[in-house]
């Protein structure tokens, strides 16, 4: 019987009680973050105040929520942007009986019911995301519609940069990311790069394309044998212009060039057959060129 008392003692006593990481209404209700775990996210509540076992919350919105003792777990495989409510309520039970007075007629007789009652409580979950932003810069200006793939943990994206060489990833879950840009043959090959996104925060990348350079080799041969401090001059792309000389071997070796088209200018002495002018196009594919260049002497 004392027991059977007590029971109903508790129940009174903690009947507007609440979970302990809850509140009785949506306004101040607490918000929780959750945790990125593998393929999407975790949150686990205990219970304090051990009156969860009263209490309902149940699996909506693509969250899955199971109730152990007195903690409350809850999954979700994909972001939550915004805060999510959760509720229960804990009733009155509902009672049946009718209940008939009795005592003596001589005595007052008060019978003391209640109506139907219920408490309520509410908290709220979001997850913490971060954004990834990306910035291209080149050698040769081109910077916009390179195309990135993005991958993380069960995350994999493919992007293109807009017209400022840039692209932003945003609500991306925490963690380390890798980063590889699908490279134009005419620039030297980009190394992955790694970058570790955080809650609430903005992770930056920078690649930087480098085009690929070749060389240009000028070998001068002569009928009289005279091949050093000939002059030359060299125009080519993006407005390179240089002027350089013959060694006693008769080369000269311009080192590190962009690709495109070379036009080579010998500075002929007066005695030799019409100056020499030349024009040969430096790819990526072949990375070093040698042109020569014969004077002949002039028949008087």
């Amino acid at each position: 019987m004392k027991a059977n008392y007590d029971t109903i003692v508790n129940s009174m006593q903690t009947f507007e009680t609440v979970p302990s990481f809850a509140q009785k209404d949506t306004q101040s209700a607490n918000t929780y973050s959750m945790d990125s775990i593998g393929g999407g996210y975790s949150l686990t509540l205990t219970d304090y105040n051990n009156v969860l076992d009263k209490f309902d919350f149940k699996s909506a919105n693509g969250v899955t929520v199971t109730k152990s003792s007195n903690q409350l777990r809850l999954i979700s495989k994909t972001a939550i942007k915004n805060p999510l409510v959760f509720g229960a309520s804990k009733s009155l039970p509902t009672v049946n009986t009718v209940l008939v007075p009795f005592g003596d007629p001589g005595i007052q007789d008060v019978i003391v019911g209640a109506t139907n009652a219920s408490v309520n409580a509410y908290f709220k979950i979001i997850t913490k995301s971060g954004s990834l932003k990306l910035v291209k810069t080149s050698e040769d200006g081109v910077v916009s519609d390179i195309e990135f793939t993005v991958q993380g943990n069960d995350y994999t994206k493919t992007v293109k940069t807009d017209s400022n060489g840039e692209f932003l990833l945003s609500d991306l879950k925490p963690g380390v990311y890798k980063i590889t840009e699908s490279t134009s043959d005419k620039y030297e090959s980009q190394p992955t790069q790694t970058v570790t996104v955080e809650p609430d925060k903005t992770a930056t990348v920078t690649f930087k394309n480098t085009l690929k350079k070749g060389d240009l080799k000028i070998i001068k041969t002569s009928e009289d044998g005279i091949i050093a401090d000939i002059k030359f001059t060299i125009t080519g792309p993006n407005g390179y212009k240089r002027t350089a000389k013959s060694n006693d071997k008769g080369e000269i070796l311009l080192s590190d060039l962009v690709p495109g088209s070379y036009m080579v200018i010998e500075s002929i002495d007066s005695r030799y057959v019409d100056s020499r002018r030349k024009v040969l196009m430096l790819k990526q594919t072949k990375r070093q060129l040698f042109l020569s260049i014969i004077s002949s002497k002039k028949v008087i």
